[in-house]
Order: structure tokens, then C-alpha cells, then sequence
């Protein structure tokens, strides 16, 4: 038994226990019986390393062979030891809304022999917490081997108040174990930490002043701020003063200082100014803070600051009224404090008491407002002048200090005129026409009561524009005495319209206290249109060309019209025939003689009448037609078959051109078209692929139509007719088309036979074999034959039975040409073979007539003469003596093109003519043998010596065959053979004498003799210098010794490579050979004797390598301008490594005209390289364009020197530089700002001024802000501003910050620039560089805009309003803070659109514009009744906020806001009540009271009368005996002692006048004075 591993590696072990294992490995204990065998795996410590699958295996052994192999497999897993998990807060104290907070997580685990990790996750009040979450960041690592943390960080808010967050930790493996996942993970949770985030608190802000100061008087405002009780210990308080939104500072208002000491702030006021100081938005605000925390908390609060002044006063009047009326002066008096006494006065200074028609009322608005009124029960003129309300105020300030103030103001009561009864009307009842003259008057009636010299005048409107009075000679205005008249003449349409009247009754004396009145009345005046006039145009007959025509316009016009202009003409087609001009009727008339085409069409009769006076124009038109006819048109119909007959016929498949000639009408002198319709034996033709027909084509009056038979047939054509009809239709209106005429042809047509054709076939020459060649089949047809060829076949015999070309794949037939009447078909033998020599058919088709026809001709065909060619060997270049000689003849026969067998034979003929025998011992012939085409002529050797061999040799090649229609080719081939005498052996050196240190070089030897040549040459290559001699295999550099193929060019080589200043020096190399008789056997009979010798020699100079130049300009890019400044550096570069001894360089530069620039040039100058500086410059300062052209092409050249006298300087090295030097552009001065801002708002205002870089002065720059009253340098503006270069120097940015946007801040602003640069170096010398000067400005105008002004309306109640109640509509117009110019502020009030009061004959609405301080404004319109009639509809309150002329650079504003609807109702009926005392008896004292009610606030009181009914006469109760009482509008009855006379009917009676409307009422019950007599008792 045995246990394996989960690596199934055996563990150590025995049966009997004697084990011996690893300190990884687990003990094992045996037990063993005869039965059960026990083999126990103990892990005394099991590890995560040992999990896996483990096998037991049991073997049995019966001593002969092992069997019966049990196994069997058990998985030991272990479960990870559970972490400990903590997690904490680790920030430390209180913790506010926008800390930091920190919490960590520590996990704590038990170290496994194998690799783990451990995963943290955090969790919050959402869930898990994730690294994606942008609240959150989290950090996780590893403190050490057993502890991992992790911090989660967020800042807090107030909605992490109270929140839980917990951590998890997971341990697990880091990958499986043994190939199993049998450790099992353990997860542990921390516990809950609960985050507690307080709220930074508002702090407590309090403000202390002491009483209400006295303009003039020191004052203080003492704000203090403290920190809640929760935070009193730890935050800071700090607090300051704000006016209109802006920290308060020592220059904010004028007077006032400020003292800020931390949680305390102070204003000192030196001397209180009311119009300064006096305002409602102190600010005082507190910050607080507390540290570590970034949130801070402000509380604010606002001060209103009064001061004690007079009393302000102010007077409402209503409009002026109609005397007699009810009529108020609103005296308002505004305090802070004390006790107010109100007086008014009148135009003597005289104190007002009440009586004599004046009443007081006195209204408590509130603690510090009053309304004293003055009252005129019943105004008369005389009550008009000026009242003045006079205010006394006391203050008790404490300590017996009083403070007394008085105030005033003034009103002016006037009384209006009563409203004057207009009319206006026009004289008579005719309507009024368009040019007559006619009156239009305005009368009036003066309504009482009036003063004492009343006087009228009239204003007349048209279409709500006012009349000018200033008599014309149209429009006449006289008055008299109250009538005003208004006469035309004559009427226009432009004086139709609504007039209105309007009469204003004034005083004569102009007394401006009594204001005039003014009444109006309409009258809509209609101009009716001259009638139009009657146009008559009348024809004669005459309707037929040739024929005569009268025409007559003729205009009517009204009789009563005057000075009318009248043109009457006649126009046809747009173009003016006649015309004729009058002052009443008129007529026109034209006469035609002979009408023609051209006459027909549409004439008109145009009218034309003008009046000047009131630019009055009729115009007028009438029509009628001309029409005309055309005539019948000749036709002739013929056809010219002349030169196109067959046998003096015309023939089946000929084209036959018919032509159809209409003649049409001379007088006919418009366009017309003419149609021709064809028939054939009354059958329409048209086109298609039987005819064509040729549109007409006219020439003079003549038309031409052709009808084309596209292919005549005799069963159709022959005796056929053709008809041509023709039509004329005209193209213009009013031309009738006439009668069609027609014409015929009749045809003669003869049927298509084989006469008609003719076939040849051509075969110009007899061809070669493998030309192409071509045979022709001429096929020719009748002229005008149109029928094509059906098919044209060719074959090589009778029968036809196969195509040539179907049996002889080299021969095409080439599609049928067709040139006229003659066919050509073309079959092409590419190539020819001598097998094509046949007979050749040729068959022509025309299937359209069911015709065929043939010819044929034979074939000849001639052998090609075959390609004969000699090879020399060798091939080319002269024979030399003593050398080798072989000539080689050729025949080549294209067997493809010559396919039948054919033989050669060969004659050889030597330069004498000589044929050469082909048993000749010298030069020996071998002829061409059975099929073979090639021969052989060998010289060995060839001579000049004893024999000549040199001339021209000839081979001739016979190629004959057995056919006798194939002829025989003897082409010959000649060469000529030149055998010169052994040429000079040859030694040449291959390389160059001079090169540069460093670079390679190749020396070559070359040893030329002649091919074949029988010997080898002997060569010596070595090398001399001044110290010794080397051979080439001594001097330890590579070498080669080549020979060509040949065998006749021998070369040594000698490669150095770098070349070396050792390796300079003489190369010498020679070579030497001997040649004696034929084949170098000493035999001088056969050959000449020969012996050659030659040397070279090569003298290799060292010289220094040319330099790299190259020019570089600065600016690298971009044009040159004039006047800037310009370098060309030139820079030399030599390789150091090669060259590396000391150098020099010297340098000429070249200007554009090819003259060197000497060193010593002031203009452009030259700097020489110096020392070891191989760097040259040329320097412009400045370039010019003008009187010195520096453009063009320069040129620099760098020479490299050597102080060693044996290294020899390097050749010149060019650079070249082309320079375009531009004119100066302008300078540009831009600025880069809007135009409008509004105040308060930020605003930057860039200049830039824009040159060329590198110029060589900088301009000179001013910028400056004009406005209406100074101009200011940037500089002085007192506002931050920033001036800026870019890197170039080019651009320059003057930058104005404006934050904010003040209202000085508007006006003009320039920006100027200036440079002049003069001369070289701007030394002011014209004759060096061309003068430039350039100047450039913009302007930027900033326009401010106001802020928005906040308007608010608001009504005095929303109560139901009635006519007789006063109302107010109060306006509110608040100006923003900004606002700190004076400004003039002004309001419209407008109802439902229409100004007010304006606009409205109601005198009970007054409006009134007050300043409560420079930003708040209010405008109230009251109304002293309201009035049902008038007053109703939707108020708005217009405002308009100006600036003062001055400032031209602001814009004004406006706003408006409006009340919605307002409905004022009729006043109700007064409610009237009498109350009496019951029975009385005579001589008692008795009272009847009459009580009227009306409604709430009415400010007309009622008229209340008594009335007396007795005998059926109504009688009025004596004033007497009546008493008014202001209380409960009560007027009562007294009888002071009664008596019989006063028994009898009373009745009460209330008389209300409210808007000009009476409202009488009267009481329910009527009251009968009852008496009781009295009797004297006489009793005894």
C-alpha cells in the first residue's frame, strides 16, 4: 500500500512504519492484519500548500506477479483563517459641513504557505461604495505581511449627518493550489462608524444708533457680530459695512469714515448731509468663520438712516376746473418726528379761515405724513392765483433741546372756460368731386358762465395731422368772427379725410390763470373719382391683304373740367403709331394703303389725361383685332434623276429625291410655316425607314420640301403617284391660315437583275511567302443604290462548299467597305504560305432581291528568301595577325510560311572572286549537308605577312523546291575580313591624380593586348616615394589581379580605402611579351615575328576635402521688409575625424549683381571668419528697396586652407541664398472691444498695433479716451491697464481693464501709432536706405448703457371705485446703485395707449414726480373725482431715464408697468332719510332732519333742499329756516315756533353733480308736519 501526493509523487514509506519524510510531508502510521491492511496520512499541521486530491493505491502480491490494483482518491480542502476587521474615524474634533473625513479600514490575517490576497470593499448609506464614484476616493494597500488598510475620503456635507459606513474584508488564494480550488475564502465585516457633521451657523448682527440726528450733526452707526453660543469658543466674526453692494471705505460717501475691529464696525458721520447721507441701504454684514472649516456663514442686515430736516411739503392740485365747480389743493407734509401745525395762505400772504366758500380737511396719512386740504365749495373766477401751504414743525430732542422747522410750497388754482359748442360742415348737399371747388366751415357757440372779454380761435386737423392756414393757390382759410372757412380749389383725392373742427375759447386779456377751452367736431370728407371717360375706337372695313384700312381713337372727357390735358394714340404690338394731344375731346386715326401680314395684330387705343393742379391722371385703354387671310400658295412636285438611271430607268434599291416647290404671297411679310403632308396613291407618308422627309426651306417667297424613297421597288414605286400638300399656317396672332393646295409626280420603276451589278477580283503582284497579302472583290451597283451587301463569301472551288477562311485559320475576311455605289471585300493571308497558291472564288449576296453572283482568279505564290548570315569568331573588332579565324554562313527558312520541302547548296567566293574549293588545305569549306542550312569557312592561322587574308567574302545560299509553282530564293551574305598587324601592348593607369585625405580610391593597372594573341605577358607593379620602393604584395593593402574572358585585358588593382597621407607618391607598373612563327613554333615562315614592351606610372596628390556652406538667414522665414534689420550667416563645415590638422577658411561674398561685397562695405557688412571660425556674416542694418535694391541672389564661397605645404587647399564651395526684400506694409492700429456695455458690468479694451518684425525703430504709441468734457492719457484714467510686446516685437497690445464699467468711463477712445525711420541706422542719410513713415489710429467709441430701472405700480386700494371718489395710482421707480451721475427722470402716465392728461378732456386727473432720493423716484396720479365716462381702462406709467446732454456717450433707458384693468362705476343714488319729532303743537320749537347717504369717500357733497307742498303748489322753504350740518350730510329743518301756517308737505331733495352728471334724489317717505291745538281747560 502506498500514498501519493496531489502531485502523484509517492510519499516515502514502508508497511512496517518506518518512514522517513520531508518536514512538508505528513507521517503516516501502518496497521496491518491478516484481513484489514490500515496505511493512515497524519497532518499534524495541515497547510494551505497540502490541499488537493490525494490517491491511495493498494497492490496484492501472491509472489508470482502482481494483480488486483485498487485505488482510490480523497480531496483535503481548508478554509482560510476569518481576518479581523476594524474600521474608524480618523479625523479628529468637530467635524462641519465641508471637512475632510477620513475613515479607515484595518484587516488583520493569518499568514498561508501559499500566495493570498485580500480584497476591502466600503459601504455606505447608498450601498457599496465604488472606485468610480466622484464623492468618494478610496486608497487600498498593504501595511505588512499581516495587515492591510484602506482609507475612504470625502468631504462632508450636511446630508452626511448621521450616515453609517462599514468595511468587508475578503481572503483568498492568489490561484488555484495543486491544480485544485480547494482553499476556501473567509469574508469579515467591521463595525459601524456614524458620521456626526454640524452646520456652520449664521452669525447674530446687531445695529445701535442713538435718537434721529440733525443734519449738521456728528453721528455714528455702530454694527457689532457674534458667534452662536454652540461656536462661540472656536469661530471668528468678522464684520463690515456695504453701500450699494460695495465693501464700505473711507472714500465711498463723502463725510463718512469707516473703522472695521473685527466682530465690530463703525461710520462716522462728520456732518450729516440729508441728501448725502440720508438712505435706506446701510448694509451691515458679518462673516463667520471657524477654523479648518472652508464654509463660512454671512448674515447681513440694512439700516435706514433720517435725519431731522423741515418739513417736506408738497401740493396736488387737481386740473383746473369750470367755474362753479368743487375744486381741492392737497397739501402733503412729510416729517420724521414731532408736532406738525399746517397753514395755508393766500396771493397777499392773508391766513385762509374757513367760510365765504372755503372748507379745510385734515387727513393722517401716517405717523409722519399729513394731508391739510383747501377746499373751494363753489369755484369763481375770482378765486384764481397762488395758495401756499406753510408747515411748522417742533421736536423735542430731550434736555430741553427743540428743534423747529418750517416748510412750504406753492399752487396755482385757474379756472378753465367753459367747452364751447362746435360744428363743421361743407357748403351744399352735393357730394364732392375730384376737381371742383368746394367750402368745408367751422362755426361756434360760447357756452356761460365766460370771462369778461372771451375771444375763439380754430385749429383744423386732417387724419389727426393740424392744417396749415398758409393760403395757396389750392387751399384758401378765411375767418370771421366765429366761423372759420376752408375753400379748395380744386379738390384732390389727397384732401379726403376725417377734419375735425376744434374751437379753443381763451380770455382776451391772456390771462394764464384762465386756462382756454377747447371743443371739437368731425366732418369725414369723401372725394369721389372723376368720372371715367368714354373711349371709342372704331375700324373701317378692310380685312384682306393688298386692301386699305382707317382706324379712329377718339376720347370723351367731362365738360366741366378745366385745364385737362388730353393724348389720344394709337399703339400696335407695344410700338406708338399716332397720337394726338387736345384740352377736351380728342382723336387719333391712321390710314393703311396696302395691308400686308405684318399689319395684322392687336391695336390699341391709349388715353392719357392729366390735370396739374391736383396731379390728377386718367389713363385709358381700348382694343380691337386686325385680322387678315392668307392666300392659296402655288405647288410644283418634280424630281432630277439625270446621271442616276440605269439603262434610262430608274431601278429597284436606287434612292429617288422628290422636291415639293410652294410659292406664297408677296404681301406676306411675317413668319409663317409652311407644312407639306406626302402621299403615296392616297396613302400619308411619314418618316421612317421607307422615307424621309426634309422639313420646307424657304428662299425669298419660295419653299422647298423634299420627299427621299429610301429604296425604290417596283411592286410599290413603279407607276405610283406622289402627292405633296401644302399648308401655310401663319405664326403670329391675327392672321388666318388660307385654302391648302397640292401638286403629284407620277414614277417609272424597273426590277433589280443581275445586269445591274458587276464582280472582279484583284490581285495586284504575285506574293511572297509570309507577306500579308491581300485580295480584293470589287462589287459595283447602280448610283444611288442603297441596298447593302447581304454577304460576300470567298472559297476554293465552284461548289462552295467551304470558306477560305473556315479551311485556312491564317486568312480573314475583312468586313465589306462600301465607298458610293461600289463594294469592296477584302481576304487577307497573314501570312501568305506556299500552300495558299490556288485558285480563289468570290460570291457577292444581295438577299433583298434574292440575288447571287461569283467570280474567280488564281494565286501565285513566291518562296521567302531565307535569312543568310556569316559569324565571325571572333564576332567583332579588327583581326589581328597570328591570332585564330572561323566563318560561319547560316540559311534560316520559316518553315511556318514555307511549309512544302526545300534544299540548300553553298558557293564560298574569296576577296579576288575566287570561288573557294571545298578541298583547299589553308582555308577549308564545309558545305551544308541534307537538310542542314549551315556552312563553314576556317582560317588557321590567318596572315598579313606571307599570305594576305584580309577582303570580302561571299557566301550565296540556293533554297529550291520541287513544286513548280513555287520559285526558287538565292540569297546571298558578304563580310568583309580586315587583318591588321599586331597593335601596340598597352599599360594604363585608371585614376585620378589628385584626391582628398579620407576618402577612397581605386588605382588600376590595365594591360591591354589582342584576343587569341598565343603568349602571356609578364607585368611588375610597384610604388616609389621619397624613401623607398615597394611591390604591390608588399604595400599591406587589398589588391586584385584580374583577366577578361578574353584573355586580352589584364588589370591589377589597388584599393585604398580611406586613402592616407602615407599612400601618396609614384605607382609604376610595366609588361613585356615575345611571339615567334605559326602557333610559337619559331617558324618565320608561317607567321611574323613579334615582340612587344610598355609601362605607366601614377602620381597620387593629397588635397584637403571642400567644406559643407551652407547660408542661413535670419529671419529664416517669411518676406524681408524694407527698413528692417537682416543677417545672412555663412557657415563652413569640415569633417574633423579626416581632417585633423589645424584649417583655416577665407570667404567672398557676392551680391545680386555678381560684384563682391568688400570687407570694408559700410552698408551691407562683412564679417570674415577669424582664426579657426569657419562662420562669415553679412549684416544689413537696415535692408532697403527703395534707393538701394538689396533683393536678389547672394552668393557665398568658402575655401579651406592648410598651413602644411604637401596638403593642397580644397576647391571653392558655393552656397547661394536668394533675398526678396518687400515694400514696408502698413502698420495696422486695431481695437478689439464691443461698442456697448452696460454700467457695472466688466470690460477689457485692447489696442493692438501691428508692424513687421525687426524693424529698426518702434513706433511711437498714444493712447487716449476722449468724452465731453476732458481728453485723458491712458495713464491717467486711474484704471488698471497693461502694455505688452509679443516675442517678435511686432505686435503691441495697450490693454484699458474696466471692472467695473462706470458711467466716466464712456466716451471716445483713440489709439495713435507713429514711426519714421531715416537712412542707415536711421542716421537721417538718404543716399544709404529709403526713408519710410507710417502712422495708423482707430477709434473705439464705448457706449454705456444704463441699468435697468425697476418700475412698480400699485393702486391706493383694490376696492370697487366709483365716479366722485378720489383715487391714486402710485408709480415706484427705483434706478440701480450704479447710477451715480445726475440723471433726469420722467414719467407719461397713459390709459388704454393715450397720454394722461393729455390725451383726456377730464380736469380731475393731476400727476405729480418726486425724488425720494437720486435712486428712487415715485409718480402719482390722482384723481379728484374719478370719473365713470373717462377713467376707465389700463394705466401705465411710461419712465424715461436721461442723461444730461453733456453726456453724449450713454444711452438712455426706459420701463413701463401698467395696472391691468381698471373699471370705474356710476355713482349710486344717494339714500335720502327724514327723521321727525312727531305731533307738536303750536309755538313749540319743532325740527325735521333729512339724512343723505352716499357713497364712501365722495367728494362732491350733496346739495340737499327742502320743498314745501301746500294748495297744490310746491313752494322752496326759505333759507332761514334751515341748517346745514357737515356731519352725516344732514341738513335740518327748524321752526323756531310753530304755527298753523307751517303745517303742509315737506320733501327732501339730494342733488349730486358728478361728472358733469346730475343724480337728484328724493326721500321714500315725504313728511306732513302734524299740529296738535291747544285748549284751555276752564273747569269750575
Amino acid at each position: 500500500m502506498f500514498w501519493a501526493s496531489p502531485d502523484l509523487n509517492t510519499f516515502n514509506s514502508t508497511t512496517d512504519g518506518d518512514i522517513f519524510l520531508d518536514t512538508l510531508e505528513p507521517t503516516m502510521i501502518s496497521v496491518n492484519d491478516s484481513v484489514l491492511h490500515t496505511l493512515t496520512l497524519n497532518f499534524s499541521s495541515l497547510q494551505a500548500s497540502q490541499v488537493g486530491e490525494y490517491v491511495c493505491r493498494a497492490l496484492v502480491d501472491d509472489g508470482t506477479n502482481t494483480s488486483n490494483v485498487i485505488t482510490s482518491n480523497y480531496s483535503v480542502s481548508v478554509q482560510v483563517p476569518t481576518p479581523v476587521v476594524t474600521s474608524s474615524l480618523n479625523t479628529t474634533g468637530r467635524i462641519f459641513e465641508s471637512n475632510e473625513i477620513q475613515l479607515l479600514c484595518i484587516v488583520i490575517i493569518t499568514l498561508l504557505d501559499v500566495d493570498q490576497t485580500v480584497t476591502i470593499n466600503w459601504f455606505g448609506p447608498n450601498g457599496l461604495i465604488t472606485m468610480n464614484d466622484a464623492k468618494y476616493s478610496i486608497s487600498t494597500g498593504e501595511i505588512n505581511s499581516t495587515t492591510n488598510g484602506s482609507s475612504l475620503a470625502f468631504t462632508a456635507s450636511l446630508s452626511d449627518n448621521g450616515t453609517d459606513y462599514y468595511c468587508t474584508a475578503s481572503v483568498g488564494p492568489a490561484s488555484n493550489v495543486n491544480g485544485f480550488e480547494l482553499i476556501l475564502p473567509a469574508t469579515a465585516m467591521s463595525t459601524n462608524t456614524t458620521i456626526t457633521v454640524e452646520i456652520v451657523p449664521l452669525p447674530i448682527i446687531s445695529i445701535t444708533d442713538v435718537g434721529i440726528p440733525v443734519t449738521g450733526d456728528s453721528f455714528q452707526l455702530v454694527c457689532t457680530g457674534t458667534a452662536p453660543a454652540n461656536v462661540s469658543s472656536i469661530a471668528t466674526v468678522s464684520v463690515q459695512w456695504l453701500l450699494n453692494g460695495t465693501v464700505f471705505t473711507d472714500d465711498t460717501l463723502e463725510g463718512v469714515t469707516v473703522t472695521n475691529s473685527g466682530s465690530m464696525a463703525t461710520l462716522s458721520f462728520s456732518s450729516l448731509n440729508a441728501s448725502t447721507h440720508e438712505r435706506d441701504d446701510y448694509t451691515c454684514e458679518a462673516t463667520l468663520s471657524i477654523p479648518d472649516v472652508p464654509t463660512t456663514k454671512i448674515a447681513s442686515i440694512m439700516h435706514s438712516l433720517q435725519t431731522l430736516t423741515n418739513p417736506v411739503v408738497m401740493i396736488r392740485s387737481s386740473q383746473p376746473y369750470f367755474a362753479g365747480q368743487i375744486y381741492s389743493l392737497n397739501c402733503t407734509v412729510t416729517i420724521v418726528a414731532g408736532v406738525l401745525n399746517i397753514t395755508w395762505f393766500n396771493s397777499s400772504g392773508n391766513e385762509l379761515m374757513e367760510g365765504n366758500g372755503i372748507s379745510f380737511n385734515l387727513v393722517t396719512v401716517s405717523d409722519t405724513v399729513q394731508r391739510y386740504d383747501l377746499i373751494f365749495n363753489s369755484l369763481d373766477y375770482s378765486d384764481i392765483g397762488v395758495y401756499t401751504c406753510q408747515a411748522s414743525l417742533t421736536v423735542d430732542r430731550g434736555g430741553g433741546d427743540l428743534f423747529n422747522g418750517t416748510g412750504s410750497a406753492n399752487a396755482t388754482v385757474s379756472i378753465r372756460i367753459p367747452l364751447p359748442q362746435v360744428s363743421i360742415s361743407p357748403d351744399g348737399n352735393s357730394p364732392l368731386i375730384h376737381g371742383t371747388v368746394r367750402t368745408v366751415s367751422c362755426s361756434v357757440v360760447f357756452t356761460p358762465p365766460l370771462p369778461t372779454n372771451p375771444d375763439v380761435s380754430f385749429t383744423v386737423f386732417k387724419d389727426d395731422d393740424q392744417v396749415s392756414f398758409e393760403n395757396s393757390s389750392r387751399l384758401i382759410a378765411v375767418q370771421t368772427g366765429t366761423t372759420g372757412a376752408l375753400t379748395f380749389q380744386p379738390l384732390n383725392f389727397s384732401d379726403a379725410g376725417n377734419y375735425t373742427c376744434t374751437a379753443t375759447a381763451r380770455d382776451n386779456a391772456n390771462n394764464p390763470l384762465i386756462i382756454p377751452s377747447s371743443a371739437s367736431d368731425e366732418y369725414i370728407a369723401t372725394v369721389q373719382a372723376i368720372p371715367v371717360p368714354n373711349i371709342t375706337f372704331t375700324t373701317t372695313t378692310g380685312r384682306s391683304l393688298g386692301e386699305s384700312l382707317t382706324l379712329n381713337c377718339t376720347v370723351n372727357v367731362l365738360d366741366d373740367l378745366y385745364n385737362i390735358n388730353a393724348t389720344s394714340s394709337i399703339v400696335r404690338d407695344g410700338e406708338l403709331i399716332t397720337s394726338a394731344t387736345g384740352s377736351g375731346d380728342t382723336t387719333a386715326m391712321i390710314m393703311i394703303d396696302s395691308l400686308r401680314s405684318s399689319d395684322a395684330g392687336d391695336y390699341q387705343c391709349i388715353v392719357n389725361i392729366t390735370q396739374p393742379d391736383i396731379d390728377y391722371e386718367f389713363n385709358g385703354i381700348e382694343s380691337t383685332e386686325v385680322m387678315l387671310t392668307l392666300p392659296t400658295p402655288s405647288v410644283i412636285v418634280e424630281y432630277n434623276a439625270t446621271g442616276h438611271l440605269v439603262d434610262g430607268e430608274l431601278a429597284e434599291g436606287q434612292f429617288l429625291d422628290i422636291m415639293c416647290i410652294a410659292d406664297i404671297s408677296q404681301y406676306i411679310d411675317t413668319s409663317v410655316s409652311v407644312t407639306m403632308s406626302w402621299r403615296r396613291n392616297n396613302t400619308v407618308l411619314t418618316n421612317g425607314s421607307d422615307f424621309t422627309i426634309s422639313p420646307p426651306v424657304m428662299t425669298n417667297n419660295q419653299y422647298t420640301g423634299v420627299l427621299r424613297i429610301n429604296s425604290l421597288r417596283d411592286e410599290l414605286d413603279n407607276g405610283a403617284s406622289y402627292n405633296c400638300s401644302v399648308s401655310v399656317t401663319p405664326n403670329t396672332l391675327f392672321i388666318l391660315a388660307g385654302n391648302d393646295n397640292s401638286s403629284a409626280v407620277t414614277l417609272t420603276v424597273s426590277r433589280f437583275d443581275i445586269n445591274h451589278i458587276d464582280i472582279s477580283i484583284n490581285i495586284p503582284s504575285v506574293p511572297v511567302a509570309g507577306d500579308v497579302f491581300n485580295l480584293s472583290c470589287f462589287i459595283v451597283v447602280p448610283p444611288n443604290f442603297v441596298e447593302n451587301l447581304t454577304s460576300v463569301r470567298w472559297t476554293y472551288d465552284l461548289e462552295a462548299s467551304r470558306d477560305v477562311t473556315s479551311e485556312n485559320n491564317d486568312a480573314t475576311l475583312v468586313p465589306v467597305v462600301r465607298n458610293g455605289n461600289i463594294f469592296t471585300s477584302v481576304l487577307t493571308l497573314d501570312p501568305v504560305k506556299t500552300t495558299d497558291a490556288r485558285q480563289y472564288y468570290c460570291y457577292p449576296t444581295i438577299l433583298v432581291f434574292n440575288y447571287v453572283d461569283r467570280t474567280n482568279r488564281d494565286l501565285t505564290v513566291q518562296i521567302s528568301p531565307p535569312s543568310v548570315s556569316i559569324v565571325a569568331d571572333p564576332p567583332t573588332g579588327p583581326i589581328y595577325e597570328s591570332t585564330g579565324y572561323l566563318l560561319t554562313c547560316t540559311a534560316t527558312v520559316n518553315t511556318t510560311i514555307v511549309n512544302t520541302p526545300v534544299t540548300a547548296s553553298v558557293v564560298w567566293t574569296d576577296p579576288s572572286g575566287n570561288v573557294i574549293p571545298t578541298n583547299e588545305a589553308r582555308r577549308q569549306v564545309i558545305p551544308p549537308t541534307g537538310n542542314s542550312f549551315l556552312s563553314m569557312l576556317l582560317f588557321q592561322p590567318i596572315d598579313t605577312g606571307l599570305n594576305n587574308d584580309g577582303g570580302t567574302y561571299t557566301c550565296q545560299m540556293i533554297i529550291n523546291s520541287s513544286n513548280s509553282l513555287i520559285a526558287s530564293s538565292q540569297p546571298t551574305d558578304t563580310l568583309t575580313v580586315t587583318v591588321e598587324r599586331l597593335p601596340s601592348m598597352t599599360v594604363d593607369f585608371s585614376s585620378v591624380g589628385l584626391i582628398e585625405v579620407g576618402q577612397s580610391l581605386t588605382i588600376t593597372c590595365t594591360v591591354t593586348t589582342v584576343e587569341r594573341l598565343a603568349v602571356t605577358p609578364l607585368i611588375t607593379f610597384i610604388k616609389l616615394n621619397d624613401t623607398d620602393m615597394e611591390m604591390l604584395s608588399n604595400l599591406n593593402r587589398p589588391y586584385s589581379i584580374t583577366t577578361d574572358d578574353t584573355g586580352s585585358v589584364t588589370n591589377y588593382t589597388l584599393i585604398l580605402d580611406p586613402v592616407r597621407f602615407e599612400d601618396a607618391g609614384m605607382y609604376t607598373c610595366m609588361a613585356e611579351f615575345n611571339v615567334t612563327g605559326f602557333n610559337n613554333t619559331n617558324d618565320p615562315s608561317t607567321a611574323t615575328y613579334d615582340s612587344q614592351e610598355d609601362s605607366d606610372t601614377f602620381n597620387l596628390l593629397i588635397t584637403l576635402p571642400p567644406p559643407s556652406v551652407s547660408i542661413v538667414a535670419d529671419p529664416p522665414t517669411g518676406p524681408i521688409y524694407e527698413s528692417t534689420s537682416y543677417l545672412l550667416t555663412c557657415t563652413a563645415t569640415v569633417n574633423t575625424t579626416i581632417v585633423n590638422t589645424p584649417v583655416t577658411a577665407s570667404v567672398v561674398w557676392t551680391d545680386p549683381s555678381g560684384s563682391v561685397i568688400p570687407i570694408n562695405d559700410t552698408r551691407p557688412q562683412v564679417t570674415p571668419p577669424t582664426g579657426n571660425s569657419l562662420v562669415s556674416m553679412l549684416v544689413f542694418q537696415p535692408i532697403d528697396t527703395g534707393r538701394n535694391n538689396d533683393g536678389g541672389t547672394y552668393t557665398c564661397q568658402m575655401i579651406i586652407n592648410s598651413g602644411n605645404s604637401l596638403i593642397a587647399s580644397s576647391q571653392p564651395t558655393n552656397a547661394t541664398l536668394t533675398v526678396t526684400v518687400e515694400s514696408l506694409p502698413p502698420m495696422t492700429v486695431n481695437f478689439s472691444s464691443v461698442g456697448s456695455v452696460e454700467v457695472g458690468q466688466s470690460l477689457t479694451i485692447t489696442c493692438t498695433i501691428t508692424t513687421v518684425e525687426r524693424l529698426v525703430v518702434s513706433p511711437m504709441i498714444t493712447f487716449i479716451k476722449m468724452n465731453d468734457t476732458d481728453i485723458e492719457m491712458l495713464s491717467n484714467l486711474n484704471r488698471p491697464y497693461s502694455i505688452t510686446t509679443d516675442g517678435t516685437g511686432s505686435v503691441t497690445n495697450y490693454t484699458l481693464i474696466l471692472d467695473p464699467v462706470r458711467f466716466e468711463d464712456a466716451g471716445m477712445y483713440t489709439c495713435m501709432a507713429e514711426f519714421n525711420v531715416t537712412g542707415f541706422n536711421n542716421t537721417n542719410d538718404p543716399s544709404t536706405a529709403t526713408y519710410d513713415s507710417q502712422e495708423d489710429s482707430d477709434v473705439f467709441n464705448l457706449t454705456v448703457d444704463f441699468p435697468p430701472v425697476i418700475v412698480t405700480i400699485s393702486k391706493e386700494h383694490d376696492d370697487t371705485l366709483y365716479a366722485g371718489t378720489p383715487f391714486f395710482i402710485k408709480c415706484d421707480i427705483m434706478l440701480d446703485p450704479l447710477v451715480t451721475i445726475p440723471v433726469d427722470v420722467t414719467n407719461q402716465w397713459t390709459r388704454d395707449g393715450t397720454n394722461v392728461p393729455m390725451g383726456s378732456s377730464d380736469a380731475t386727473i393731476t400727476e405729480d414726480l418726486n425724488m425720494i432720493n437720486t435712486s428712487h423716484y415715485n409718480a402719482t396720479l390722482m384723481f379728484n373725482p374719478l370719473d365713470n365716462a373717462d377713467d376707465s381702462g389700463m394705466y401705465t406709467c411710461n419712465v424715461e431715464v436721461t442723461a444730461p446732454n453733456s453726456y453724449m456717450y450713454l444711452r438712455n433707458t426706459s420701463a413701463s408697468a401698467n395696472t391691468g384693468s381698471i373699471t370705474v362705476n356710476a355713482t349710486p343714488v344717494p339714500v335720502v332719510e327724514i327723521v321727525t319729532m312727531g305731533i307738536a303743537e303750536p309755538g313749540e320749537e319743532y325740527m325735521l332732519s333729512c339724512t343723505v347717504t352716499v357713497v364712501d369717500r365722495l367728494i362732491i357733497s350733496p346739495v340737499i333742499t327742502w320743498t314745501k307742498r301746500s294748495a297744490n303748489n310746491a313752494i322752496s322753504v326759505p333759507p332761514v329756516l334751515m341748517t346745514v350740518s357737515n356731519v352725516m350730510s344732514s341738513l335740518y329743518l327748524r321752526f323756531s315756533s310753530l304755527n298753523t301756517s307751517d303745517a303742509g308737505l315737506y320733501t327732501c331733495e339730494a342733488f349730486i353733480n358728478v361728472s358733469q352728471i346730475s343724480i337728484v334724489a328724493r326721500s321714500n317717505d315725504t313728511s306732513t308736519l302734524p299740529l296738535e291745538s291747544k285748549h284751555n281747560d276752564n273747569s269750575d
